[in-house]
């Protein structure tokens, strides 16, 4: 997987703020509700893009041209490149990538020297580098859409051919591997929709928020909390070492005094609504409870028989 919602040490900007029902009578307590935001970071490795990239794209190049350039005639190219791991990083909020390429070419043919023709035969090396960059969107369905660029810098790709001179093959060899790598690009980009599956991992925190807990036995009081809204904050790449985002969970928190459980109203995931930056407690007070991913109303316990 991944995409991380962050560890429990990492919930310290959570808002969960229950209201005490208001007294009626000794032993019956009107129910209250109260809204609360559950602020939840999410961060995606760029080590893990960078294995998409690698397992992706493919490491060896090679074919060959018929007739490469007007110099020779009768002529072919033949090639083969390699390349090393990605390395990756960030610039402008976009994941940039490149990687280093090297390998040999061939060139035969026949020198026309006008009053007859010399075949040739000759061998060079050939280096350059694999660059380019990635950004990632995402639609109002929660779905990731990546933009992805890639290109070729040939930096040596010179055949000398004697009696005729060097003959450059860099905008061939560009071309083709260029190329290559576009008809791999859908499969990247396949790969990396499959595993940046976000949707999935909100729709689970959405669904683990629909909770009804007793939190006390005498009185019987429950709480119940019904996720309304969620919103989205852009993806940010500043640490240089993951794409950092978060969402924010608007909810319902309802409190009562009653002997069965309260009925919770299930809502579907609605579509995203993008954000500036996390919300606050409608109140404008915080308060700090660590919660799992997959809250439970433990820590309320405490709070609620303090405050009664």
């Amino acid at each position: 997987m991944m995409i991380i919602f962050s560890s429990r040490a990492a919930f310290k900007g959570i808002d969960i703020e229950p209201k005490m029902p208001e007294l009626i009578s000794a032993s019956t307590l009107q129910p209250e509700r109260s809204e609360s935001i559950l602020n939840l970071p999410v961060k995606i490795p760029l080590t893990n893009i960078q294995k998409a990239l690698n397992l992706n794209i493919s490491k060896k190049f090679s074919g060959t041209e018929a007739d490469p350039t007007d110099l020779l005639s009768n002529d072919q190219l033949t090639y083969e490149i390699n390349r090393k791991d990605f390395s990756i990083g960030t610039q402008n909020n976009r994941i940039t990538f490149s990687v280093p390429i090297s390998g040999t070419a061939r060139i035969k043919g026949k020198v026309n020297l006008g009053f007859t023709k010399i075949p040739v035969s000759a061998r060079t090396n050939i280096a350059g580098t694999i660059f380019g960059d990635l950004s990632l969107g995402i639609d109002n369905e929660w779905n990731i859409q990546p933009n992805l660029n890639v290109s070729t810098n040939l930096t040596k790709a010179d055949v000398p051919i004697k009696n005729v001179g060097t003959i450059s093959i860099r905008s061939i060899l560009k071309k083709q591997v260029d190329k290559a790598i576009n008809k791999e690009k859908p499969k990247l980009i396949a790969e990396l929709v499959e595993k940046l599956n976000l949707k999935t991992e909100v729709t689970k925190q959405w669904n683990n928020l629909h909770l009804s807990e007793r939190v006390n036995q005498d009185p019987s009081i429950w709480i119940k909390t019904e996720p309304q809204s969620v919103s989205f904050k852009e993806f940010d790449l500043s640490d240089g070492e993951n794409v950092q985002s978060g969402i924010a969970i608007k909810m319902f928190v309802d409190t009562c005094i009653c002997k069965e459980a309260p009925v919770v109203n299930f809502k579907p995931l609605p579509n995203l609504i993008r954000q500036d930056r996390f919300h606050r407690n409608p109140t404008g007070r915080r308060r700090s409870l660590l919660l799992q991913a997959h809250p439970s109303f433990g820590s309320f316990k405490s709070k609620l028989i303090g405050e009664a």
